[in-house]
């Protein structure tokens, strides 16, 4: 029995793909949030939202529990918005549409502050909403309406080009055995020659890509900002005499505020370099075809070492490590290595 179902949209099937990791990453930031708020220094870096619920007379513990209550919700939200994903490539509608709800209520959680403040935090919510919207194009509605039993929708009328006059002499119809006679040639005609049409990507090296692409931009965008705000706080003295947010939290701890200031700035700096490195690789791809992707496999694997040592003491390394396992295992399929077998 042969199966009619028509393939996926391949904007429906990486829409899901990075909704799902985007859904995951908010998820293992609401564990760890939860998991602060059992400990001393975790209440202290979570001060301010705790603040929010404090009002009207409630004491710390009540402020407390509201919160670890409206963090179990969004877990619980988070991990839906997991398994609406896989469900959705699948071509479940409702799943679609949950998953849309989703994204948008993330967005507002996200730039609220209650996951915390940071521009991580809101990218991570735009970009849910962002890739929300690619679940609504028509060749994903349209693919939609064809599992649901309905037409597709209607495509784009093709631009008729005006018939072209046929010169004096010419015979349209010839006689069977009789080849036609050729248009009578202007003085000096030259052929044109059709310039050959640019090769489609594969799937796979289109994932790997894409993801490269997307993950190096911001990579380097958080790292610069980062690096920015850096040099907005200075040193130790100038950020405790402008009593910037934590300020109470490490004074008389000079040495440790040092060290994580310049511990952040190496990050930055090689998250930099590896951005760049990812960026050179990802375009390199696109633009030269057929070649680059031992540049892409190279950053890939040094991507996975960097981001998994940084992901011991910070968990913002592993989105990063996430996409490039992608981009690994999108350039080991088959189809992916026999395009880059050069002829």
């Amino acid at each position: 029995m042969t199966d009619t179902r028509p393939s996926r949209p391949q904007a429906l099937t990486a829409a899901c793909l990075y909704l799902g990791a985007i859904f995951a990453v908010q998820l293992v930031t609401v564990l760890v949030l939860v998991s602060d708020l059992s400990t001393a220094e975790g209440q202290k870096r979570v001060a301010t939202q705790l603040d929010w619920f404090g009002g009207d007379g409630r004491s710390f513990g009540e402020a407390q529990t509201i919160y670890q209550v409206v963090l179990t919700v969004v877990a619980v939200l988070a991990a839906t918005g997991v398994v609406c994903a896989i469900h959705a490539a699948k071509g479940h509608h409702p799943s679609r549409v949950i998953l849309t709800l989703l994204s948008a209520f993330f967005l507002t959680v996200s730039v609220s502050g209650l996951l915390g403040p940071g521009f991580f935090v809101a990218m991570i919510g735009f970009l849910a909403v962002f890739f929300a919207a690619q679940l609504w194009t028509p060749v994903v509605r349209s693919w939609f309406r064809v599992l649901a039993g309905k037409a597709p929708l209607p495509s784009r009328p093709a631009k008729v080009r005006a018939p072209t006059p046929v010169p004096a002499g010419v015979q349209l119809n010839p006689q069977p055995g009789q080849q036609p006679a050729p248009p009578p040639m202007s003085q000096g005609y030259q052929p044109y020659a059709h310039p050959p049409r640019r090769e489609p990507l594969p799937r796979p090296v289109s994932i790997a890509v894409w993801t490269t692409l997307i993950g190096s931009i911001a990579a380097m965008g958080l790292s610069a900002m980062f690096l920015l705000s850096m040099l907005v706080i200075g040193d130790y003295d100038s950020f405790m005499a402008q009593g910037g947010p934590g300020a109470d939290m490490i004074r008389g701890r000079e040495a440790d505020f040092n060290a994580a200031l310049h511990l952040v700035r190496v990050i930055c700096a090689i998250s930099l370099v590896l951005g760049a490195g990812g960026l050179f690789a990802a375009t390199r791809v696109l633009v030269t075809r057929r070649s680059g992707d031992v540049v892409l496999f190279v950053m890939s694997v040094v991507t996975i070492i960097f981001t998994v040592v940084i992901a011991l003491g910070f968990p913002f390394g592993l989105p990063w490590t996430a996409a490039a396992i992608v981009v690994l295992v999108q350039l080991r399929k088959p189809e992916a290595r026999r395009w880059f077998v050069r002829t």
